[in-house]
């Protein structure tokens, strides 16, 4: 079954207890009261009883999330009706995105692919400075040995990437009709418009009659949510003035003291062979 883009893309899941704290302490809810833009909810919300969450490899419904558990989730935008927990926000949408693709490349009759993944650096002592000059508040410390290894790095606007790469070959793959890759994409819930522009872009045009020829090749941007997500994430982690039940909501307490930098994806190059 078809599920619509849920309204609300950010949303703060707690049990009716916490709910009322939260609602008791306004004061203690930054930096989450500046973004304004998440929901927060009951975990047996009408509104989202058709949605789930991905925790690792498991599918939950939002509904069937443990009653002592509060999750701060972010809509996946790569299927219409999935969420992903914020601190791991980064993995799952690579890996989501890496079997999405996979899957409609195989659709097409792929006889091969690659995908690389490139990741981009938040400078946690620089984001601690704009933090302490933009809000105040009380925020973790890097220590000593984190700040020198951040001064012995290139003092430049170049953006520093690291390549993680997936391929494969099946050299027996036939393509299916448009019908049948319309039908896949309608059952998984897949949303066109969250992929590559240009993949998506293949995957419009495809017939299902003509065969696609020889090899494609393109190196795009992901969506700028990976990198939203991940300045929010430093951001709560930094930030010890946040009350407890929050910083549990969003999973904010894992940036140690030695930690120089926190990274979020920001490219795929992906290659397909027909």
């Amino acid at each position: 079954m078809a599920i619509s883009i849920p309204n609300k893309q950010e949303i703060l899941v707690l049990d009716y207890d916490t709910k009322k704290l939260f609602e008791k302490n306004p004061e203690d809810t930054e930096p989450l009261t500046q973004k304004k833009k998440y929901e927060i909810i009951l975990k047996d919300d009408l509104e989202f009883g058709d949605y789930f969450v991905k925790r690792n490899s498991n599918l939950i419904p939002i509904k069937n999330l443990p009653e002592d558990e509060n999750l701060y989730l972010v809509y996946s935008e790569l299927r219409n009706n999935l969420f992903f927990p914020l601190k791991d926000f980064q993995i799952l949408y690579r890996d989501e995105i890496k079997a999405v693709l996979f899957a409609l490349a195989m659709k097409m009759g792929a006889k091969s692919y690659e995908f690389e993944f490139y990741e981009e650096e938040i400078n946690l002592e620089e984001r601690k400075k704009t933090l302490e000059t933009g809000v105040g508040g009380s925020f973790k410390k890097i220590s000593a040995e984190a700040k020198a290894s951040i001064e012995k790095k290139e003092n430049s606007d170049e953006k520093r990437f690291a390549e993680k790469l997936v391929k494969g070959n099946f050299p027996n793959n036939k393509a299916v009709s448009k019908e049948k890759l319309q039908q896949f994409i309608d059952e998984e819930n897949i949303n066109l418009n969250a992929l590559p522009p240009e993949f998506a872009g293949l995957i419009r045009c495809y017939d299902g009659t003509s065969q696609i020829g020889g090899n494609l090749e393109q190196t795009e941007k992901l969506t700028t949510s990976l990198q939203k997500s991940a300045k929010f994430l430093v951001d709560m982690s930094l930030n010890g003035g946040v009350a407890d039940f929050l910083r549990a909501g969003v999973e904010a307490n894992f940036i140690s003291e030695s930690e120089t930098s926190y990274s979020f994806y920001s490219k795929i190059r992906w290659k397909l062979e027909f």
